[in-house]
Parts: C-alpha cells; sequence; structure tokens
C-alpha cells in the first residue's frame, strides 16, 4: 500500500446502518457492502501466465461461510501524522472501534478506491488484485457483545478521542504495547500465553521497576483505575487474584479459568481507555502520587 494514496479500510463486524461518521481530518466512517467469499472455486481455464488468476467463468464446489463487510474507514492520502504512517493511524482507529464499540470488528481488506467501487475495476491479463486481503486469524477466545442495540453509540467516544490515542501511540513504546495486545489477545492460541501477554502489557506501564513486583503493580494499577478509597482497595485485592494467576501460567501451573482470561482482559480495556481519556500514559512519578498523595 502506498503512503501517498488514499486508504479504504473494509470493516468487518460494523453495521453503520448507511450512517457517515466524521472523524474530522477528513477521515470518515461510512457504510459499505462487499463479501469475501470462502468457497472452494474450480476454474477451467489456464492462466495466461504463471502469475495471473484463472479466467473464467468459476463455479463453487463448496459452501463455506464467508464474511459481509459492512463499514469503510477512509483516510485521504492529504492526511499526515508527523510520527505515524496513515495505515498506523487505521489500525489505531479501528483498535478504538474493537476497544469501545464492539471487539468482533475487524480489518478485512485494503483497497486504494472505495470498496463499493472494486467492481467496476478491470483486471489486466486476470492478475490485478483489486485489493488486499487482510491477515484472517482464528479467535481462540471469541469475546462480544451480551447486547449490540447500542453499538452505534460507541462511534461518537471514538470520534471524540481517535486523536488523544494517536499522539499516545505516537509518543509510548509502552502505549503502543498495550493497545496491540488486547487488539492480538483473542487471536494467540493458549491461554495461558494470552494471560502472560496481557500481564507483560500491564507491568511494561504499572511496574516501572520490578521490586515487589505484585504489591507494585497492584496497587499502582487500582490508583490508576479508582479514586481513593475502599473501591480501590477492592480493586487492588482484585488485581493481586488476576496477577497470581498469571504467575501460576508463566510457571507452567496454570490454575485460571476462561473468564479470568476475559476478566484480565477487561482490565487492559479500562486502563488503555483512561490513558486515553485523561491524555496520558502514566510514569512512576505520577503513579506514585495516585497511590501515596491523592
Amino acid at each position: 500500500m502506498k503512503e501517498k494514496e488514499s486508504l479504504y479500510l473494509g470493516l468487518s463486524g460494523l453495521d453503520l446502518g448507511g450512517q457517515i461518521f466524521e472523524l474530522g481530518e477528513g477521515i470518515q466512517l461510512r457504510s459499505t457492502f462487499a463479501h469475501v467469499f470462502s468457497s472452494d472455486i474450480l476454474a477451467f481455464e489456464r492462466p495466461a501466465t504463471p502469475t495471473s488468476f484463472h479466467p473464467g467463468p468459476w463455479q463453487a464446489v463448496s459452501h463455506k461461510a464467508g464474511i459481509d463487510i459492512l463499514a469503510e474507514l477512509y483516510i485521504p492520502k492529504e492526511y499526515a501524522h508527523p510520527r505515524l504512517s496513515n495505515l498506523e493511524i487505521g489500525h489505531t482507529i479501528i483498535s478504538l472501534l474493537r476497544l469501545w464499540a464492539d471487539p468482533q470488528i475487524t480489518l478485512q481488506v485494503l483497497a486504494h478506491g472505495p470498496v463499493s467501487e472494486l467492481k467496476e475495476r478491470q483486471s489486466k491479463n486476470g492478475g490485478e488484485l483489486v485489493a488486499l486481503l487482510y491477515s484472517r486469524r482464528e479467535r481462540h477466545v471469541n469475546i462480544a457483545l451480551i447486547d449490540n442495540e447500542n453499538v452505534l453509540d460507541g462511534i461518537d467516544w471514538v470520534v471524540d478521542h481517535w486523536k488523544d490515542a494517536i499522539e499516545l501511540r505516537g509518543l509510548s513504546p509502552e502505549f503502543n504495547l498495550a493497545i496491540d495486545t488486547f487488539d492480538n489477545a483473542q487471536c494467540i492460541p493458549s491461554t495461558a500465553m494470552a494471560l502472560v501477554s496481557i500481564w507483560g502489557a500491564l507491568e511494561a506501564i504499572f511496574s516501572p521497576h520490578k521490586a515487589e513486583l505484585v504489591f507494585r503493580v497492584s496497587a499502582q494499577l487500582a490508583a490508576f483505575l479508582e479514586p481513593r478509597g475502599v473501591g480501590r482497595l477492592q480493586k487492588q485485592k482484585e488485581i493481586v487474584k488476576l496477577y497470581n494467576l498469571r504467575s501460576a501460567a508463566a510457571h507452567g501451573s496454570p490454575k485460571h479459568g476462561g473468564d479470568d482470561l476475559v476478566t484480565t482482559l477487561e482490565l487492559l480495556r479500562i486502563a488503555i481507555i483512561r490513558m486515553v481519556e485523561r491524555k496520558v500514559v502514566p510514569d512512576k512519578s505520577m503513579l506514585e502520587e495516585l497511590l501515596f498523595v491523592s
């Protein structure tokens, strides 16, 4: 994907109902439709060249569930960030949509033009790709919304905060690790590995040094998430229990269940949301002030 071309990112799992969301800087989230087939196809003619497609007609020989592309994130070539590529901008906005609207939202295709216009593209020698199919990975922890009636309401939060997330991503490797871990945790085959990965992202922020690791991570994370009082103490105790499950998994004697992994992922989710809303990735001095002064 050339950096100077506009980006059109086709998304599944997000039905906008015909609405267009203006994010600013010319960036739009809008409705579209395309279907990515998974069925097996027979062709009956040899390709013109070794690298071109087989010419039609084609016939299906299986019926497998495909994926509907229902939304398109448009990033114009005129938009430029001083530290991040436009593709990284797109990934970050999609991460926020998963974070706040629906964890099932997935990037399916990257294109140079609107998804709805790809059907008009004429292939050269039967070998031109009209779009790039994004890597499709299996979800081993399939997290979904209990009630998806208010998904579109969550997009307003993304509209309000995507620029804040972009600035944090451009400045903080720890924030990068946190949001990438949230995106990828569902696709890790082993729940033990996923648990260790999530805690690795949390430790990178909430344990600036390794002495008294369990107390510092739990206390400073609780101080960042909750105001001083009984609620913070209760949150710290909950985090200690989750962290102990992480330690057991890391040392080859896992004691966690599926709900523990989901609860830990939610802990990371809330921490990322707090960082975005406060426009800061907490450092050692901020965490100690929250813990001992506030």
